[in-house]
């Protein structure tokens, strides 16, 4: 049935298990933004900046690059879980850089998720770009989704789409 509620879960839950299942098969998984994303007050994923992951370890990198639109507002960003993913532990880094600042936060342990990073800077009247980087290594213990975050606590800006990725390479 067409645009069936039920069918749409469905096919949800098969194209995650599908996702799951390669992963285990390859030991890798990348994709890139599928849209911009425009950014709000909460954190929101940018769209396609999600990778399911089976329970193993696993090195996820990713870059999102930031196009502020207006001055003001402070940029976040964030790894966040859904689907009931848990880790066991593991080591993350979220760094921003910008033709005038830099800034780095590390999640280290047995934390859980989500992990965020502020940054240290204001979007100024220069509307800089700038590009964040998250690196790292997670031990999964409960299978689900890793997700890539932002948001902007002001003003305006986006999530460019074309260069934004993310990737997991199993190590176990």
């Amino acid at each position: 049935m067409a645009g069936c509620a039920r069918c749409a879960s469905v096919s949800s839950k098969s194209d995650l298990t599908e996702q799951r299942l390669n992963s285990l098969i390859t030991g890798r998984q990348a994709a890139r933004a599928s849209l911009p994303l425009t950014l709000s007050a909460s954190f929101q994923t940018v769209p396609g900046l999600s990778l399911a992951l089976a329970a193993a370890e696993y090195q996820v990198d990713a870059l999102l690059m930031l196009n502020p639109s207006v001055s003001g507002g402070t940029p976040a960003y964030q790894y966040n879980g859904s689907g009931g993913l848990a880790l066991s532990h593991g080591r993350l880094v979220i760094a921003e850089y910008f033709a005038t600042g830099n800034i780095t936060g590390d999640w280290g342990a047995d934390a859980a998720l989500p992990f965020a990073l502020t940054s240290a800077s204001v979007v100024g009247a220069g509307l800089v770009d700038r590009f964040v980087t998250f690196s790292g290594v997670l031990q999964v213990s409960t299978p689900g989704t890793l997700n890539f975050q932002a948001k902007l606590s002001s003003g305006s800006g986006s999530m460019v789409q074309w260069g934004s990725f993310c990737k997991a390479r199993l190590l176990t």
